[in-house]
Formats: structure tokens, sequence, C-alpha cells
């Protein structure tokens, strides 16, 4: 979608649902208003799948082969670690897709790429866990239950993940 949306601010003409171009063109956070809703509501996953069908032929290399990779179920290949990837074999496998297809790497970039996710599995602020006990009183959990394990729940884990082709594009 990024691709797409990229193609149609520099003015190529995309095949897609109204609803979907709707958004697709959108430069800017749009006001929710009964419209917005409206044509929001009128998206589903046919109007996508039925833009990337369209898209797989469309001249632009990277939308076309995004969309094949997709509907063919030939996606990148994700790796996550506790390190972040060493960056000399990233930039080897960018070097690479550059090369055999002739891309910039800005092009390149969307088959290549890496980033860093994390996770907190409980956080007592946003998410606190009360438990009605029979006596009717409403109890923090923490209160009820070992403590070790969920400060081992509360500690936010961060993994690092890298993209790419499985085998070249």
């Amino acid at each position: 979608m990024q691709r797409a949306r990229k193609l149609l601010e520099q003015g190529e003409v995309l095949e897609a649902s109204g609803p979907l171009l709707f958004f697709l063109n959108q430069n800017q956070a749009l006001t929710v208003d009964k419209k917005v809703l409206e044509t929001f509501a009128q998206l589903d996953d046919v109007d996508i799948l039925g833009a990337l069908k369209n898209w797989q032929f469309h001249p632009d290399f990277v939308l076309s082969k995004m969309c094949r990779m997709l509907l063919n179920r030939r996606l990148l290949h994700v790796k996550i670690k506790k390190r972040p990837p060493e960056q000399q074999k990233m930039n080897e496998k960018l070097d690479e897709i550059i090369q055999k297809y002739d891309l910039s790497e800005e092009e390149a970039l969307n088959f290549v790429f890496q980033g860093e996710i994390s996770n907190k599995a409980y956080n007592q602020k946003k998410q606190a866990i009360y438990i009605l006990k029979k006596s009717g009183k409403i109890s923090d959990v923490l209160k009820e239950s070992d403590q070790l394990s969920l400060k081992a729940l509360s500690t936010t884990v961060t993994k690092y993940y890298s993209c790419y082709p499985k085998e070249a594009v």
C-alpha cells in the first residue's frame, strides 16, 4: 500500500476500488466525519485482493513484484533475534537485489529491511488485571499472585527483525 500511495503521489494511475483509492490518495490525517466513516465501512479484503490482482501487472517493478509475491505466497524471509542483524549481511542482501534487478537503493529497500519490535505482556498502569473475590471485593492480581512471575511479564522485551527474499526476488 505504501508503494501504491507513492506511485499515486507521482501521478501514476492505479486501478482499485473507489474506497481504497480514496484512502490511498490521502496525504494527511483525515478528519473523521460521516463521509469518511461510510467510505471506510465500504472497504474489505476484496478491495485489497482485487487491487493486488490488478497491480501484479503494473509496469512498476516494485509494485508488481510485491503483489505477485503476496498472491503466490512467496513472502519475505523474516528472522527475529535478540541482537540487531549484522549490517554487512543486510548490505550484501540489499546490493544483491539492486544489482539483479537494476533498482535504486530506495526501491530495493522494499525487499530488504530491518527494525525492532518490543512487547510488554503486562502493564499494570494500562492493563491492570483485577480479580473478583467471593466476598465481592475487587483486588489487583499483583496482590493475589506470585509477584515474581508478574515482574517477568511486566518487563519489556525487545527483539530485532530482518526481512529479505528467501531467494533472489
